[in-house]
C-alpha cells in the first residue's frame, strides 16, 4: 500500500470548513493538483469549464447524505474512511471514491438494487464532477474529506458497508 504524500494538495477551504471553491485559482491548477497528488484522472470539460473525472480505476458510489454520515462513520471505525468524500449541496447527495479492486460488472451485478435506496454506483466512463472554482460549481461541491494521497477504500470495502447499512434499513 502507498504512503500518504507529504505535499498534500492545497485545495482550499469552503464554507463550513469543506475544501471548495477558491475564487483566483483555475479550473487547470485544482486538475492539475488532483491528479498529481491525489491520483484522480481529472480534466476540465472544455464545454463547462468544470473539473471532472471519468470513472474507471476508481469508482464513485453516490449517497443520499443522511447514508453518506453512517457510511464515513462506519468506514471511519474500521480505518478506511479516510476519503476522499465530497458533498453536493443542492441534492444532499454525498459521493464517495473508491478504488476499484473488482470488475465494473462485479461492482454493477453487487450494487444493482441499490438504486431503491437512493444509491447510484458510478462506474465506467460515468462522468464524477469534482469541486472547482468554476462559478455554476462553487458551494454546490464541497469535500467533507479532501483527497490527499492516492490512498482510498476500496470498492469491496465501500460495498461491504453499505450493504451492512442497507440490510439494517439503511436509507429508508
Amino acid at each position: 500500500m502507498s504512503q500518504a504524500l507529504t505535499n498534500p494538495p492545497r485545495l482550499p477551504l469552503g464554507r463550513g470548513g469543506h475544501v471548495g471553491a477558491m475564487p483566483t485559482a483555475s479550473p487547470a491548477r485544482y486538475a492539475s493538483e488532483y491528479r498529481s497528488a491525489c491520483g484522480l484522472p481529472a480534466a476540465v470539460d472544455p464545454a463547462t469549464g468544470q473539473v471532472t473525472m471519468r470513472g474507471g480505476a476508481i469508482v464513485g458510489f453516490m449517497v443520499p447524505a443522511d447514508l453518506g454520515t453512517r457510511l464515513r462513520a462506519v468506514l471511519d471505525q474500521a480505518g478506511d474512511g479516510g476519503g476522499p468524500i465530497m458533498a453536493h449541496t443542492r441534492s444532499r447527495t454525498w459521493t464517495f471514491l473508491a478504488q476499484r479492486d473488482s470488475s465494473t460488472e462485479e461492482v454493477r451485478d453487487r450494487t444493482r438494487s441499490w438504486w431503491l435506496d437512493r444509491v447510484s454506483v458510478l462506474t465506467a466512463n460515468a462522468v464524477i464532477g469534482l469541486p472547482s472554482p468554476v462559478t455554476i460549481d462553487a458551494e454546490q461541491r464541497v469535500w467533507i474529506v479532501a483527497p490527499h494521497s492516492h490512498l482510498r477504500p476500496t470498492t469491496s470495502t465501500v460495498i461491504a458497508a453499505l450493504a451492512d447499512i442497507l440490510a439494517k434499513g439503511g436509507a429508508r
